[in-house]
């Protein structure tokens, strides 16, 4: 059966059942991630708001695949926060040459309400978001944000990719002189099909680079 699973770095700890009362500190497909998981197509994993997620724990490198039916959703619970008010869950890349998250060959997935902030300077294609031969892929009311990174940033690529959408994002690249960083990297031109990206807002701060 389909699964809610609940994951709070501050507090929570892998060896708990992954529930809103006993949360895993890690999701699966972070590194580190300890806790007791089978997969499901159409599982949601639900990150508390207010809580960061440093750069220890990345990548998430995701894993599974949903299915046209169910597609597996990465997102949050607007009522499940620490602070006084809901905060968007928080990757830290802390400048660490990484990615937050990634996947190669997976499908019907949803990226939700997420927050990415503080990449390396990434100018050899190393992105904040890299997605590869992906079906069917939603990145959707995230803030993918490198301004306060190391220096230049792509926040997304989509590398060979048959669907997708990406929509109602804050998505802010940099760049600082080397390099030429995308706010959405697509490549190549001949092996991508049904992409839709509407309703963002996409920043390339500094000069050079493209939204």
């Amino acid at each position: 059966n389909m699964t809610n699973d609940y994951i709070e770095y501050t507090n929570g700890n892998d060896s708990n059942i992954g529930s809103k009362a006993a949360p895993w500190k890690r999701c699966p497909g972070m590194v580190g991630f300890s806790g007791n998981y089978a997969h499901t197509s159409g599982d949601t994993f639900i990150f508390k708001g207010g809580v960061t997620w440093n750069s220890t724990i990345l990548p998430l490198t995701i894993s599974y695949s949903g299915n046209s039916t169910n597609a597996d959703t990465y997102t949050v619970d607007k009522t499940w926060y620490n602070g006084s008010s809901w905060t968007q869950p928080t990757f830290d890349m802390e400048q660490i040459k990484l990615y937050a998250i990634t996947m190669d060959n997976k499908g019907y997935i949803i990226l939700n309400n997420l927050k990415i902030i503080n990449p390396a300077d990434q100018v050899a294609y190393q992105d904040m978001i890299y997605i590869r031969d992906g079906v069917s892929i939603t990145i959707q009311n995230c803030t993918i944000d490198g301004i306060d990174g190391a220096g230049s940033c792509t926040p997304i690529e989509f590398q060979s990719i048959d669907g997708a959408l990406i929509e109602n994002n804050y998505i802010r690249g940099k760049c600082v002189g080397e390099g030429n960083p995308d706010g959405i990297l697509i490549r190549p031109w001949n092996n991508m099909k049904n992409i839709i990206i509407k309703n963002n807002e996409i920043i390339m701060d500094g000069t050079g680079g493209d939204g």
